[in-house]
């Protein structure tokens, strides 16, 4: 697993340079969250499933849905051969009748999605950070029941797999390239502009400066792992070269 921790390296390296520098999120933040969410899960569960997502992104060709529009067409008739889904996309994915490989997530779309989301039999990395553990902790029971990986944003001392991406679909994107995707197709808004439907609360100028920050920390990415970018329509392509 050596190799991938050096490619785990390159997404926190992105993380440090272009966003803790630049919204001063305090990292002492980061490890607290870290450390409050360790009884959330499991780490023997959370290794095995760890295994797993490795096994099914390796080498193949990965879709990446969000909830925008443009996933629902993505999956009927894109070549997805593995599908990365947020959270807060499973609607999309019961109208194509297609099951998630894996699931990535903060916990932030409603309740109700949510719910769906912890109920399917798929790794979930499950992003812990400062704002949300107020959503984290009343789901205590049903995550450890569940094959749950906590993602981080920084580095820490406890079981979690540190990632650096910190938006859903740009994080999905980035782990199926430290996992060695061949290909990478995600669905998000040509625009960029903020997509709110699937939250209870959205702040829509907090959203809009993540996005413009997660589409930099991407391209970082995959420019250090040898991806190259292509943008097509809403669709980003990222080609391991």
């Amino acid at each position: 697993m050596r190799e991938y921790e050096a490619r785990l390296r390159v997404g926190l390296e992105a993380y440090l340079k272009l966003v803790e520098s630049s919204t001063g999120y305090p990292r002492e933040r980061e490890l607290e969250s870290a450390s409050e969410a360790l009884g959330l899960l499991d780490c023997d569960v959370a290794c095995r499933a760890l295994q797993e997502v490795l096994g099914r992104l390796e080498d193949a060709e990965v879709c990446v849905i969000t909830p925008v529009p443009g996933g629902l067409e993505l999956l009927t008739k894109g070549s997805c051969e593995r599908v990365v889904a947020t959270d807060s996309s499973i609607e999309t994915l019961a109208k194509a009748g297609r099951r998630p490989d894996v699931l990535v997530g903060d916990a932030d779309p409603s309740l109700r999605l949510l719910g769906l989301a912890l109920q399917l039999e798929a790794p979930y990395l499950l992003h812990s950070h400062g704002d949300n553990l107020y959503r984290l902790k009343p789901l205590t029971g049903l995550l450890r029941r569940s094959a749950v990986i906590l993602t981080t944003q920084v580095e820490t001392p406890y079981c979690t797999l540190p990632v650096g991406a910190f938006t859903d679909g740009d994080r999905g994107a980035a782990i199926a390239m430290y996992f060695r995707a061949s290909r990478v197709i995600i669905n998000r808004l040509s625009s960029q502009r903020p997509f709110c439907e699937h939250k209870d609360l959205c702040d829509e100028g907090l959203k809009a400066s993540k996005l413009e920050l997660a589409q930099r920390v991407l391209a970082y990415i995959a420019s250090r792992l040898g991806y190259r970018v292509e943008a097509a329509g809403d669709q980003v392509i990222l080609k391991r070269t």
